[in-house]
């Protein structure tokens, strides 16, 4: 056994490196600062080399002589920027990674495993206290990440701090230099962008699709077959690199609606590569060639999303261009590898079109949904299929994550849980599902947390026995939202208010409480009652930190399509399902 500290002191040192990289030096001070908040120990940082040191009791911190004298600078060296490793050498202890952020995550890896800290939300984490900290007698971890991007896209998650300390590391996560930064991205849905309406098409109508014969300017693409439109946007794509020197990752890709040129060249590309893809593959293609070219630092990525979802058949991508693979039509009750149910007719499901990128590209970059984006207080379970999907997006080859929650509002249903699990899980995929979920619900919620996590395990239950599908822009519709079956799951969290142990529990509870106030309303028929409900909740939303109830729709037009809908009731239950 190797003694930490003891009654609140400790003769080890935290070694750093001459030159240490910000992100090793911040790991260094998070290192201290929790060992004293746990053990109420302080530990001296100092950098020197190991000569000065030695004999003594030394947590080494990064890459330096010491590591260079054990041999262990290869190995480091060998797990990239983010990997790390943890080993004793007698009372020496190594923490070790990659500069950019690998060391840090180390750090934090330690914490985690020998002194159980855990932050489970920005504003909800659990450092214990101890008396002395006891480690065991060999330690010897080695981690590298299971997908190198990794978005946690959820408006509750955008703080620098949690997203370092569970190893998430996308554009959106506030991620300052002290923690190693982030993978920087430039504008998703481009073409528009790119290649401005408001600028070309008074001149260049030729610019832009071609629908029925006609040229549009609004909620156009671009006619991709047209030089002049591939040398402005390599042009936009420089001054998007001048004017954004941080990005690593710039977006060319289609703009959020349909309306594909069909014109005579553009068509004729598409049905020789049998996809609407073909065309734009080509043309992005020619722009990675290009930026490439001039800046090897950055990679170019494109969506295959929608009418684009399906491989073209001729045209591969080049190596290092990102393919974003789009899960926007899936069914997310059941794991992608079972179910092939997609909410629109596709020309193939998400399976088949995913396994035909993975035989041509090693850089597929997935986009998943992850709540209902039409309803963020409508219980939508699919707690049961995380880590299933992630394993299967693993298995297809596919480097990075962007698993978009709720973008616009800190709150909805289950979203804090459900991000704190894929945050773990796309670093390290071989952690348990069930035990983050249940450290979770026992972090923040402590006694009451057993009728919480009743709360959403009896949706999860009630959701997977009726065998229904769920899309990400689902109608409060469900078979299984039954008076009985709501009022049951209300029940369940007045329970858990009952075993609150604090006001910020409770308050946490409530916030739960929201969907099923929602749930009410929406059962509700046209009437002054309504009225006023829809005025209460609205209300209580505001006043819990909800900035939106949908993605789409302001609190205001939000109030007038409830006011003015008639009870939403469960539909029929249908007569078979497709898995």
């Amino acid at each position: 056994m190797i003694s930490l500290t003891a009654n609140g002191a400790s003769k080890y040192s935290v070694i750093l490196a001459h030159g240490a990289s910000q992100s090793e030096q911040y790991a260094a001070s998070e290192l201290v600062s929790f060992i004293r908040q746990v053990a109420n120990a302080t530990l001296p940082i100092m950098t020197a080399n190991a000569s000065r040191h030695a004999g003594r009791n030394l947590i080494v911190v990064g890459k330096n002589s010491i590591t260079s004298e054990l041999g262990l600078d290869e190995e480091i060296d060998s797990l990239g920027d983010e990997g790390f490793i943890i080993k004793n050498f007698g009372e020496t202890i190594i923490i070790a990674g990659g500069r950019l952020r690998g060391t840090l995550y180390g750090v934090y890896e330690f914490l985690e495993t020998y002194l159980g800290c855990r932050w489970y939300t920005p504003d909800v984490s659990n450092i214990p206290v101890r008396d002395k900290l006891d480690l065991p007698d060999e330690i010897n971890i080695k981690k590298t990440p299971a997908f190198r991007i990794r978005e946690a896209f959820d408006m509750g998650n955008f703080d620098g701090d949690w997203s370092a300390r569970n190893k998430v590391n996308g554009h959106h996560h506030r991620l300052m230099s002290h923690h190693g930064g982030g993978v920087r991205y430039v504008g998703v849905h481009s073409f528009e962008r790119l290649v401005s309406p408001d600028k070309y098409f008074g001149e260049h109508p030729e610019y832009f699709s071609e629908i029925n014969g006609t040229r549009l300017k609004e909620r156009s693409q671009l006619c991709l077959t047209n030089p002049d439109v591939l040398n402005i946007a390599i042009e936009s794509v420089r001054k998007t690199i001048k004017d954004n020197p941080e990005c690593s990752i710039i977006s060319v890709s289609q703009n959020d609606w349909g309306n594909y040129c069909t014109c005579e060249n553009c068509k004729k590309i598409d049905d020789e590569e049998e996809s609407h893809m073909g065309t734009v593959l080509r043309f992005v293609n020619a722009v990675h060639d290009a930026i490439t070219k001039e800046y090897p630092h950055i990679s170019i990525d494109t969506l295959a999303y929608q009418y684009t979802r399906k491989r073209p058949k001729i045209t591969k991508p080049r190596p290092g261009l990102l393919i974003r693979l789009c899960t926007i039509e899936c069914c997310f009750a059941h794991p992608l590898a079972e179910c092939h149910v997609d909410k629109t007719e596709m020309p193939s499901n998400f399976s088949q079109d995913i396994d035909e990128w993975s035989k041509v590209s090693r850089d597929i970059y997935v986009w998943d949904y992850t709540t209902d984006f039409a309803n963020y207080l409508m219980p939508f379970a699919n707690l049961n299929v995380l880590k299933s999907n992630l394993e299967f997006f693993k298995d297809h080859g596919v480097i990075g994550l962007f698993e978009e929650g709720s973008p616009n509002t800190s709150l909805s249903y289950a979203g804090e849980l459900r991000q704190y699990v894929l945050a773990k899980l796309m670093y390290d995929l071989n952690l348990d599902d069930k035990i983050l979920t249940d450290e979770f619900y026992s972090g923040v919620f402590g006694s009451a947390a057993p009728y919480v996590k009743a709360y959403y395990e009896f949706w999860q239950e009630k959701s997977l026995a009726c065998g229904e599908h769920l899309f990400e822009d689902d109608p409060v519709t469900r078979i299984y939202f039954t008076r009985e079956n709501l009022d049951f799951a209300r029940a369940l969290l007045d329970k858990a208010m009952i075993l609150a142990a604090n006001d910020s529990v409770r308050i946490r509870i409530e916030k739960i409480m929201l969907s099923c106030d929602f749930m009410d309303v929406m059962h509700m028929d046209k009437s002054p009652e309504k009225n006023e409900a829809v005025d209460n909740l609205l209300a209580k939303c505001k006043s819990m930190g909800m900035s939106r109830v949908t993605e789409w729709h302001s609190y205001e037009q939000s109030e007038q399509i409830y006011k003015n809908q008639g009870a939403l009731l469960p539909a029929p239950r249908p007569s078979k399902t497709q898995i």
